[in-house]
């Protein structure tokens, strides 16, 4: 029965997925603000429309995963406040990302966009959107809450490249940047937090942080950011490290006063995000072979690039979780 459960899990969230990459795509088409920042920033920077799309499937996913434990479907209303929030974060990124960087200026567009004369595209579009969503979201001081602690995670995360930071910084940098945007996301939903929620969300987001740490290792090691992959470049210790922070996330899922069978199904979603984790570290046991850790200088950059949208490695995944259900 479990193994039917699953089955049917995977094939919605397929599903929902296709029908995601649809609605994202509509939206850049369909928002003349977006559509037209898109058209004309894609002259200096490729990929745009390929970070809204790849910020709005996890941010979809993330959410009807959060209205699943509520029993009811995502609205139209909640789908479009996710979207925009989705588009509005590629602008929010590439604000960090400027050497000429204002932080006060950043805290501005956030809090007071009214006050704000737009001096770059970028600003105009971060504008109008985060105008538009803050009108529509059911909290707005929650919101703004979340928004501006993902702010100071995102600000704290540019000390990643200092070789000086410590570890115990590092932790905490690597689940507070997750699961701020989590939260963020969480809050564009019309029902409230129920006990618990908030730290399960936070075990759950610090755990697909570390797996995307650990898929960017190898361009993280060369780029000069640390994270927990980069200062434990063992396929072991990133397995063990893996492992215990997904019962962590479980038994804190499990706190809440959610029907079982409802957290049964939500588990069958989770494990296979997880198993993306490990199939990658399948990957890296190959490339380490019997030395002691990842030689990360010498190892060529294709060995280590675990191409999750490869047919081969999908089937991993759904191998990993029949394998590994989690309880």
């Amino acid at each position: 029965m479990k193994r039917l459960l699953f089955t049917k899990t995977l094939i919605k969230a397929v599903r929902n997925q296709i029908r995601y990459r649809k609605i994202t795509r509509s939206l850049v088409l369909e928002y003349p603000p977006l559509r037209r920042w898109v058209s004309e920033s894609s002259k200096s920077r490729k990929g745009l429309a390929d970070r809204i799309q790849n910020y709005a499937l996890l941010a979809l996913y993330i959410g009807n995963n959060f209205c699943l434990l509520r029993n009811t479907p995502m609205t139209p209303a909640e789908e479009k406040r996710i979207l925009y929030f989705s588009a509005s974060l590629p602008v929010f990124d590439d604000f960090f990302d400027l050497e000429s960087r204002d932080f006060s200026r950043i805290l501005r567009l956030m809090n007071h966009p009214e006050t704000i004369i737009p001096e770059t595209p970028d600003e105009s579009l971060f504008i109008q959107l985060i105008t538009e969503l803050i009108q529509s979201v059911p909290d707005p001081t929650l919101f703004r809450s979340w928004f501006l602690k993902l702010f100071e995670a995102k600000r704290e995360s540019q000390f990643q490249s200092s070789e000086s930071i410590s570890d115990a910084d590092i932790e905490r940098i690597t689940w507070e940047k997750s699961a701020f945007s989590a939260l963020c996301v969480r809050a564009l939903l019309d029902h409230q937090l129920m006990q618990g929620e908030e730290m399960a969300i936070y075990y759950q987001s610090g755990t697909f942080q570390l797996i995307d740490d650990i898929f960017d290792v190898y361009d993280d090691f060369h780029q000069g950011t640390n994270t927990i992959a980069t200062r434990n470049p063992t396929s072991k210790y990133l397995r063990s490290r893996l492992s215990k922070e997904i019962k962590k996330s479980v038994h804190a899922f499990k706190s809440l006063s959610v029907n079982s069978e409802i957290i049964k199904t939500y588990f069958d979603l989770m494990g296979f995000a997880f198993s993306m984790g490990f199939v990658c570290l399948d990957q890296y046991d190959v490339v380490q072979g019997r030395s002691k850790e990842l030689n990360l200088k010498n190892y060529p950059r294709k060995k280590m690039i675990c191409d999750m949208s490869s047919v081969s490695n999908q089937i991993r995944t759904i191998i990993q979780s029949y394998r590994h259900q989690i309880h």
